[in-house]
């Protein structure tokens, strides 16, 4: 669902590390992040939330 969000989404945060099997939550919410802002969108009960790249990693072309 993030990665057709947007073109440049990667997994970000606490997220990343749940797909790895290292963290659990209970909340069903999960993050990616992207060069640029995204509205909260939901597909049954699972919030997807966009976190922006970074302002000094984004001028300097180092996201991703």
């Amino acid at each position: 669902m993030a990665a057709k969000s947007a073109d440049d989404a990667v997994l970000a945060c606490h997220t990343a590390i749940e797909v790895h099997g290292k963290a659990h939550s209970v909340f069903e919410r999960y993050f990616f992040q992207s060069n640029k802002p995204l509205r909260p969108t939901t597909f049954r009960t699972y919030r997807f939330e966009c976190v922006l790249v970074p302002k000094a990693l984004r001028s300097k072309g180092k996201q991703h």
